[in-house]
């Protein structure tokens, strides 16, 4: 690992795997540099090896979830939403461990949810399926996960990336057929 000085502030370089890695150490004290580079490197290496956290957070979702529900808006719809929304995330993240959670579980939270819903309408074509409400489950989630990150409980959002199902695709095919007849 480096640590070297480009105009005021300190930046660190290191490799791994062949790979080299540049970042700026954001500080004009040498020190405090070497600190943030050390931090930076073990942080990447757990992550290469899968190597865990000595200090995680071991907070279940129920348990967090319940904290969630009463630091939101008072709203009777959004404690509706989100008590409808629970029993649907808790067969799926029950046991799990907040942190544990990761973009993967939730994307085949969607999936799974998707499934179902195509499930019960089922004489219909996928087009025709109103995807709102789990699209609406998704920001919940996301909206729970941000919370956890004020809080100080994880690093970063597992439902942030996930897409929202095409909900237009079911609006364009309903207007054509309305334009044909």
């Amino acid at each position: 690992m480096n640590i070297y000085k480009r105009g005021e502030t300190y930046w660190c370089k290191f490799r791994i795997d062949n790979k080299l890695y540049q970042y700026s150490c954001r500080t004009k004290d040498k020190a405090m540099a070497q600190e943030i580079a050390a931090a930076i490197y073990s942080d990447m290496i757990r992550d290469k090896f899968n190597i865990p956290v000595k200090n995680k957070s071991q907070r279940l979702f129920p348990e967090t979830y319940q904290e969630y529900l009463k630091n939101i808006s008072n709203s009777l719809r959004t404690v509706m939403n989100n008590n409808i929304a629970l029993k649907h995330f808790l067969p799926v993240f029950k046991d799990k461990n907040i942190t544990d959670i990761t973009i993967s579980d939730v994307m085949a939270y969607q999936l799974q949810r998707r499934l179902e819903i195509m499930n019960k309408n089922s004489g219909k074509k996928e087009s025709e399926i109103n995807f709102d409400w789990l699209n609406k489950e998704i920001l919940i989630l996301s909206n729970f996960f941000n919370f956890c990150i004020e809080k100080g409980y994880l690093d970063k959002n597992p439902a942030q990336r996930i897409k929202k199902l095409n909900t237009l695709s079911r609006i364009k095919n309903i207007i054509r057929r309305r334009l044909i007849f």
